[in-house]
């Protein structure tokens, strides 16, 4: 079993090189990334990567911490709305459905976020 807590940043990395299926990359989000100090950190750096698996976890990280850390402000969620619009021309299936995650764990948060994605995608169209 894999404490989340003792993980180093580098030790998220190498086990993102171990995806391979999106299951795979889903379930650590959700399991042991989002309990990880790095898990915001990783979110954004992970956005850019050319792998389809990391940079799907980007996305599900963040809709894993927007289900999951009720006491993070507002303002850390609203620094993901630039990062999902710049990577929303990827139209890799795999990529699309996690955007798709995040923002709709991120508008299921409250009111204000929600406006604020609802902004942000229409913006987008």
């Amino acid at each position: 079993m894999i404490d989340p807590k003792t993980l180093r940043e580098e030790d998220l990395d190498a086990i993102a090189d171990t995806f391979r299926t999106p299951k795979e990359c889903d379930d650590a989000c959700f399991e042991i990334f989002v309990h990880n100090k790095w898990s915001l950190h990783k979110a954004m750096e992970w956005a850019k990567s050319e792998s389809m698996l990391t940079k799907r976890a980007a996305f599900i990280l963040m809709s894993a911490l927007a289900k999951a850390k009720s006491d993070t402000p507002n303002f850390v969620f609203r620094l993901f709305l630039p990062v999902l619009v710049r990577e929303y021309s990827d139209k890799r299936p795999e990529i699309q459905e996690a955007i798709k995650s995040a923002f709709d764990a991120i508008a299921m948060r409250n009111d204000a976020l929600q406006k604020s994605v609802q902004e942000t995608k229409d913006r987008l169209i």
